[in-house]
């Protein structure tokens, strides 16, 4: 072999071995194209969430209804001849109620602004928060790159809005009511950097969508992907045009593949789905609700009119999701079809799946949720996707409505297609489904879903679990937390569907949002939690105030700035014997700090504190009052001290600053980093550290013989709000809501768990930033995130038509009331007091509450842009305080000085001497 063929020979090997490689790579790769479905929110018709909505599907409830009288009088556009101009043929629909309902204020939306937003927009808000939720992903954590991608068509608010004149256009008729704006908003809202796409396919908007968020997710475009859509009926134009097309059913009815269908029923509603890739979700351990294979989407073309279907194109996108989901037609068990009802439809949809799936198989099951709701249009084919997601979990199919006799026009047996009409089991072992959507501008897209992979055997962990477990709810107000409560009430003491109290509690403690109305409860199980939440509730004051209820619940508001914590490393004067058992049995944490300080100490001295097997005596020392002892005492009160700080900061509570007391003093030096561990240990053995041992804390450092009015000088030296007591605490000191600093013992004779739990609870209600995920860290593998409730949204009405009358002759009002008289002589009436600070906060509070059209008493430290304010209204407020204050203020006043108490303390300054006296507190002052 010549030299020239030897290398050609060694290139062609490593070429080889690269092909390898980048197959293998490319398998790989493949293997992530999958993507988890980890969560979902519904609003459809009869049914508020996924689980009312799989209710509904799997009892065979009919929600279609008259159309209600908010949205049109159904007598007087009802006609059954479709030729009456104006009319329309049916007087059916599926609706989602009080489409003016919303909680503006929750989103942060000024009343001003929400009338002019379309309640698509409104609802997307809303169904996103509890699809995040659902997920249990903190909608105010979420990963910047997420992805949203919406399906919206319709525009009847912009439609009712533009019919009332131009006094209906005000500046947020452009952002409210326009179509491209719902998914921006949500980007917006959330703080969503990843690509946002709204998307109009007519009825296979929501399922384009979400075939975009797979592509987005693949491509590593975004992290986390929140897609679906959204459809309102507000008014009747579109229904008359579809009844003159003759595709509405005129006994609203949709009777899919039935001989006697005979039209659609429009409906409405709102579904979201949350997306990750597989690989992600299975590594955050995320639950999976269902896997997504793939999709496809194509374009019907020309074909013999713009809104016939055409079955060819139908056929090639079927083929092609199977094809990018790597399944055989065979192996699909359901498909979620089209199955609108039109006779022309069903047939051609019909025989496009006899030619995809025909061959040596089991029937194909076929069947559609517009039998039960209706046909949402543009939010259609995710409330399929919802129904098939629900159905895998399940095992079971339900029922299709309206079906009485097959369509003759249908070949049933080639291959056997099969509409069930009672609920029925999953026809295949392995669960694999295909969701269709066409719309009627030719727009094709089909989706193939695959069951969720079986979770992992839950571990029972080599430590017993917790005792007791804590419960913490957060709401926006005092009612929203009760209504809370209620619903965890009701979930908790369901014996119908049981659920164990650690999950619930970690549920919620680490997939919610955190707000400044708190409520904590502790509890053994599932039972004492529910209990306890209906007492609270039963006694519920919207007034919050920090308060114990039978030593297990704990509730009030928290600041608006994290409280200044100190650790307080207590004397040996309250140990007792056996202290820190139970932590070292059932807290991992806690455990391996321990032991950790007894092999340091196994080192330097030569050998362990204890034997082994005895370690359980260990605290006996505490207690011991002869000098033998002592040491052993002194060294075991600093190892569980120290052990339990660092579980405290385990737990995300971090001290601002520590402060020792007698034998507590060497565990203080040693958590302000005066101290090294080692150098600790051997202080609180008897033997002197070595020279050089002693360094500049890296926190403040305070030492006290006694702990007399400890609390109260840290308090006003250092601004601590919270002092924690590590290691033994007399049971009930200082637990006075109403002291500064609040003081919360932690460890007592008999009673450790409840300690340390009750002082983790009265820390996190009075704002103490708590890591939830880390409090539960070393019971991952024992814990599930669990179905619990979505937050109780507080709605009110917001609707344009309420406050807009028809524009007088000769031009339109504007929407805003003219500055008030008692605003413009604002000026004056400051100068005719002595002190005129309450004029001031009244007048330029009632000047905000116009501004913003708040309806009720604004906080004056609350932020300006959570009570909805703008760039817009920022500077018409900045115009109102120069021309009812005539003076000049910056262009960026108001976002200098975000919240009223910041603003009326600079403006008192800028107004002079009238100001100077100021002896009512702003927070006291009414407004007029």
């Amino acid at each position: 072999m010549t030299r020239e063929s030897e290398l050609h020979g060694l290139l062609l090997e490593k070429a080889l071995g690269r092909i390898e490689e980048l197959e293998a790579d490319l398998a790989a790769a493949r293997g992530d194209r999958r993507v988890a479905v980890v969560g979902m929110g519904c609003r459809f018709p009869g049914a508020n969430d996924p689980d009312q909505y799989w209710d509904l599907l799997a009892h065979g409830r009919d929600a279609v209804v008259e159309v209600p009288p908010d949205r049109w009088n159904a007598d007087a556009f009802h006609d059954p001849d479709p030729g009456v101009p104006g009319r329309m043929c049916s007087r059916f629909g599926g609706f989602v109620a009080r489409p003016a309902d919303f909680d503006a204020s929750f989103f942060g939306i000024s009343p001003r602004e929400a009338a002019s937003i379309d309640p698509q927009h409104r609802l997307l808000l809303e169904v996103a928060w509890e699809s995040f939720e659902h997920a249990g992903l903190p909608p105010q954590r979420l990963p910047a790159q997420t992805g949203v991608f919406v399906g919206v068509s319709n525009v009847d608010y912009r439609e009712a809005l533009s019919a009332q004149g131009h006094a209906a256009i005000d500046e947020y008729f452009s952002s409210g009511a326009t179509p491209s704006t719902a998914g921006g908003r949500l980007s917006y809202h959330f703080g969503l950097t990843g690509p946002c796409l709204a998307v109009d396919t007519a009825c296979s908007s929501s399922a384009v969508a979400v075939h975009l968020a797979v592509r987005a997710l693949r491509a590593g475009e975004c992290e986390l992907a929140l897609a679906g859509g959204v459809n309102r009926i507000l008014t009747p134009h579109e229904s008359i045009s579809l009844s003159k097309a003759g595709m509405l059913s005129p006994d609203g009815r949709c009777r899919s593949f039935d001989a006697a269908a005979n039209g659609y029923v429009r409906s409405e509603g709102c579904g979201l789905v949350v997306l990750k890739r597989l690989a992600d979700a299975l590594r955050d351990n995320d639950t999976v609700l269902a896997v997504i294979r793939g999709s496809a989407t194509n374009q019907d073309g020309r074909r013999s009119g713009l809104t016939v279907p055409h079955g060819p194109s139908q056929q090639a996108v079927i083929r092609d999701a199977l094809r990018d989901a790597g399944v055989a037609a065979a192996d699909i068990g359901f498909v979620e079809a089209q199955g609108t009802g039109t006779a022309l439809g069903d047939q051609i949809e019909a025989a496009a799946l006899a030619e995809v799936f025909r061959g040596d198989r089991g029937p194909l099951v076929v069947g559609s949720a517009k039998s039960n709701i209706g046909h949402m249009e543009s939010a259609s084919s995710v409330g399929g996707l919802i129904k098939v997601v629900q159905a895998m979990r399940h095992g079971t199919i339900p029922p299709n409505l309206h079906f009485r006799e097959p369509s003759p026009h249908i070949d049933w047996t080639d291959p056997p297609m099969h509409v069930p009409t009672t609920v029925e089991r999953w026809p295949l072992d392995r669960r694999l489904a295909g969701v269709n959507s066409f719309g009627f501008g030719g727009t094709n897209c089909h989706i193939v879903l695959e069951q969720a992979p079986d979770e992992p055997p839950r571990s029972v962990g080599t430590s017993a679990d917790r005792p007791r477990h804590l419960l913490t709810l957060s709401a926006k107000s005092a009612v929203a937390l009760r209504d809370l409560a209620l619903r965890y009430q009701t979930r908790l003491a369901d014996t119908d569907s049981p659920v164990a109290a650690a999950d619930v509690c970690f549920t919620a403690n680490t997939g919610r949002g955190l707000f400044r109305h708190r409520l904590c409860v502790a509890g053994r199980d599932s039972r004492e939690l529910a209990d306890h939440l209906a007492s609270w509730a039963a006694d519920w004051s919207e007034v919050p105030s920090a308060r114990v209820e039978g030593g297990e619940t704990v509730n009030g508001c928290a600041p608006p700035a994290a409280p200044k914590i100190a650790f307080l490393f207590t004397g040996s004067e309250d140990a007792y014997a056996g202290m820190g058992r139970s932590l070292y049995t059932t807290q991992p944490t806690f455990r391996r700090v321990l032991e950790q300080c007894d092999r340091l100490l196994a080192e330097r001295r030569g050998g362990p504190l204890v034997p082994a097997g005895v370690r359980a005596d260990l605290f006996r020392g505490c207690v011991a009052g002869d000098a033998e002892d002592g040491d052993r005492g002194r060294l075991a009160l600093f190892v569980v001290q120290h052990a339990l700080a660092e579980l405290w900061r385990s737990w995300g509570v971090a001290p601002h600053l520590v402060a020792g007391i007698g034998a507590g003093g060497t565990a203080a030096a040693c958590a302000a980093g005066a101290l090294s561990l080692g150098d600790a240990l051997d202080l609180a053995a008897g033997r002197e550290p070595a020279a050089g041992a002693y360094r500049e804390p890296r926190i403040p450092l305070v030492m006290r013989a006694v702990d007399e009015d400890v609390g109260a000088d840290l308090h006003e030296r250092y601004g601590t709000e919270i002092l924690v007591e590590i290691g033994p605490g007399i049971s009930g000191r200082g637990r006075a809501p109403d002291r500064r600093p609040l003081r919360l013992p932690t460890l007592r004779p008999g009673g450790e768990w409840p300690g340390i739990l009750m002082g983790l609870a009265h820390a996190y209600v009075r704002g103490a930033p708590v890591d939830w995920a880390g409090f539960d860290r070393d019971y991952s593998a024992m814990r599930r995130r669990v179905a619990v409730p979505t937050y109780p949204f507080q709605r009110e009405r917001h609707w344009l038509a309420d406050r807009v009358s028809t524009p007088a002759p000769g031009g339109a009002r504007p929407l805003t009331a003219p500055v008030p008289a008692a605003a413009r002589d604002l000026r004056r009436e400051i100068e005719s007091v002595s002190d005129g600070l309450p004029v001031l906060t009244g007048g330029v509070r009632a000047l905000l509450a116009e501004t913003l059209e708040y309806p009720g008493p604004i906080d004056p430290a609350a932020d300006f842009t959570d009570l909805g304010m703008d760039s817009l209204m920022a500077a018409e407020f900045r115009e109102r305080l120069q021309e009812a204050l005539r003076v000049t203020v910056p262009r960026t006043f108001v976002s200098d000085h975000p919240n009223l108490d910041d603003l009326l303390t600079v403006l008192a300054e800028m107004l002079g001497s009238a100001m100077s006296s100021r002896t009512t507190p702003l927070h006291e002052s009414t407004a007029p």
